[in-house]
């Protein structure tokens, strides 16, 4: 019996470490598709605000490829090899896509997709500057095609050096990844306790961000203003 779960878990193992590799290769896309957010805060930027708004974009788009990867996971565990692979590649295809069209919608409205955005755009009040047309979901689906073409080229590329290297320096990379998670919210809730606004208010460029406010607790140690 014990035999049998090492040898199903040695199977798995090579999908599991490609999965974790996937996350860092989505962030580094999902960053280059939402460097666009910071167009539009560079006339109020300072260094301070620009370090940042660049810390807490890739920190975000870590944390929302992490989030995809949980139930991803399971699946993993559950499913084929080759089922468990095309839908990764599709979840996160499909991700890179929704931060792509919330750019789009960013720059119109300046708000990310919300509730309340969908129903703007639903509702056929802002059908004359982003119409719902059949055109506009083709357009998508072509979208999604070549986010899924250059995504797939990347993670066929991963599991090759995957498997080639049979790689351990992920339990390396891991950590590195959620300190940068936790250090932009560090930051946030220290500016946010002392008020430095060129900090803070860089937020609003960040997707469905939800970022760290502590301000008793650095009021408590004597860290704020």
């Amino acid at each position: 019996m014990a035999q049998g779960w090492r040898a199903f878990w040695r199977g798995k193992g090579l999908t599991l470490r490609w999965t974790g590799w996937m996350i860092l290769a989505t962030a580094a896309l999902l960053f280059a598709v939402g460097l666009s957010y910071v167009t539009y805060a560079r006339g109020a930027l300072d260094w301070a605000g620009g370090a940042f708004l660049l810390l807490g974009l890739f920190g975000q788009f870590l944390l929302l490829a992490f989030l995809l990867y949980l139930p991803l996971l399971l699946l993993t565990v559950l499913l084929p090899r080759w089922a468990a692979v095309s839908l990764t590649v599709l979840s996160y295809s499909g991700l890179t896509l929704l931060v792509l069209i919330d750019t789009r919608v960013f720059a119109i409205y300046r708000f990310h997709l919300n509730s309340r955005v969908w129903h703007l755009l639903t509702s056929g009040v802002a059908t004359d500057v982003l119409p719902l047309t059949s055109g506009f979901y083709l357009l998508l689906g072509g979208y999604l095609a070549a986010i899924a073409a250059v995504v797939g080229l990347v993670s066929f590329g991963l599991w090759a050096w995957v498997k080639r290297r049979g790689s351990r320096l992920g339990w390396a990379v891991a950590p590195v990844a959620v300190l940068l998670v936790l250090v932009g919210h560090a930051i946030h809730a220290w500016a946010d306790a002392n008020q430095v606004t060129a900090i803070t208010r860089q937020v609003r460029f960040i997707p469905w961000a939800e970022m760290t406010r502590a301000g008793d607790f650095f009021e408590r140690h004597g860290w704020a203003a």
